[in-house]
């Protein structure tokens, strides 16, 4: 959708408005999807985290190809907010708060999770070390190690 210079000042605010539902639409789903995330991180659902990425990022490609769209609109718009209706700038602005609301929601909640992440892999690590620990234990419990080698030539005629 391209801003047609032949639409009224109204017609160019009502395709803007539409163009921001969809964006609108597309951080919906990306803030319900980084909600399931963070029950997968909680939970350990590797492969449930993985198909959720994969998702999260076909939205995010939503979302720039309708930045896409949106650009000459968010352009002319400083020029278009003087002269439409004052019920029409107000849904805009509604539609953008919302918008901005939605992306600092998801932005916090990947936060936590990668903050959650970094704890998870930090617990790994430690348990990696405990493994090697317990090994060298067991080994300290084992037959003692000599340190006479053994004969290299050896004679065999008695």
């Amino acid at each position: 959708m391209t801003v047609k210079m032949q639409d009224t000042p109204s017609q160019q605010a009502d395709a803007l408005l539409k163009l921001l539902t969809e964006q609108h639409d597309f951080y919906s789903q990306l803030h319900d999807l980084s909600g399931q995330q963070a029950r997968c991180i909680r939970d350990g659902s590797t492969e449930q985290l993985l198909a959720l990425l994969s998702q999260r990022q076909t939205v995010i490609d939503s979302i720039t190809r309708s930045n896409t769209q949106v650009a000459p609109y968010r352009e002319n718009w400083p020029s278009l907010r003087d002269v439409v209706d004052a019920a029409q700038r107000d849904e805009v602005h509604k539609v953008l708060d919302d918008i901005e609301q939605l992306l600092n929601q998801v932005v916090e909640q990947d936060e936590r999770d990668r903050a959650e992440l970094k704890g998870v892999q930090a617990q790994i690590g430690t348990q990696m070390g405990n493994v090697n620990r317990a090994g060298q234990a067991m080994q300290a419990y084992g037959p003692p190690k000599s340190n006479i080698k053994a004969p290299t030539f050896t004679d065999r005629q008695g």
